[in-house]
């Protein structure tokens, strides 16, 4: 048995050479076929034996293409959490366990950063004119050093805190985030918190992904849940003004902080509460014959 694990350029050549030497293929965690390039699945159906993927909604899609498919959980799922309170997060951060955090999250890339960090810095200006008692905070990726951060950050007048290797501790001391696009926003939902979504890129780039893709929303958190649970701030829109709105409505409306709470644990019940990796372990077996 061959087990493959997301990245379809080079797992599907080894697929094809094992197909070959009839030995068995199980693809763990699905290239993003639903999204975009949506033929591919046929080429995905000649090679495996079985799709195990992570999404409950990747199910229909490899069925429709009559490819072996079977949902075995998210393994985010039983890893994301923190045994800390909100006081306790907040406390262990450096802020004041009664004031209200907002976060700030642009992403794990440097091209992330340079796009999407200084619209953040300038929201949290604007959020702090409205809300003088709330604190700010920054999580930092291990793709990132300090040095991509400081120069941004070292003269907007705000006390930004930045914080390496800690970042379900960063998403429990929160009452809201702002997000980049990305894996991040399903982490964030898995925990409970609120947040608002932005993104950018290049407009060129834009309008090639906007004519490529083949879905409704671009935050992970919304594409489970199959409706926009937290807004999605796309180029333009993604402007300090309409964050900081966005924000504002979470932190002064208690009830809808609870709505979008509520729909955030939805997400983890799609995502199937726990056992993603036994589940797949299992499936390996099975088609061994073990089991």
């Amino acid at each position: 048995l061959l087990i493959l694990v997301d990245y379809p350029d080079f797992n599907l050549r080894l697929a094809k050479t094992a197909r070959a030497l009839g030995i068995k293929v199980l693809y763990y965690i699905s290239p993003q076929v639903w999204a975009w390039r949506q033929k591919r699945v046929h080429k995905i159906g000649r090679l495996v034996d079985m799709m195990a993927v992570v999404f409950p909604f990747e199910v229909p899609f490899y069925e429709r293409a009559n490819v072996p498919v079977r949902f075995v959980g998210h393994p985010l799922a039983e890893e994301v959490a923190s045994p800390l309170s909100v006081e306790a997060a907040r406390t262990q951060l450096g802020l004041a366990p009664e004031r209200p955090v907002v976060g700030l999250f642009p992403g794990s890339r440097r091209s992330e950063i340079s796009r999407l960090l200084p619209v953040l810095l300038e929201t949290a200006g604007q959020l702090y004119r409205n809300h003088p008692d709330v604190q700010f905070v920054l999580p930092r990726a291990s793709t990132l050093s300090e040095a991509d951060l400081l120069p941004h950050i070292e003269h907007n007048g705000l006390d930004i805190p930045i914080v390496a290797d800690r970042l379900y501790d960063v998403v429990r001391a929160c009452a809201v985030l702002v997000s980049a696009s990305g894996t991040a926003t399903l982490e964030i939902a898995l925990m409970g918190v609120p947040l608002v979504v932005i993104y950018k890129v290049a407009p060129l780039s834009y309008r090639i992904m906007s004519a490529l893709i083949k879905v409704d929303h671009i935050a992970l958190c919304n594409i489970v849940a199959g409706k926009a649970v937290a807004p999605e701030l796309l180029q333009e829109n993604a402007s300090a003004e309409q964050i900081a709105h966005e924000v504002d409505a979470l932190l002064d409306d208690p009830s809808r902080r609870a709505a979008m709470q509520a729909d955030l644990l939805g997400v983890r019940e799609r995502l199937g509460g726990g056992g993603g990796s036994r589940n797949i372990a299992e499936l390996a077996l099975e088609m061994l014959g073990l089991i």
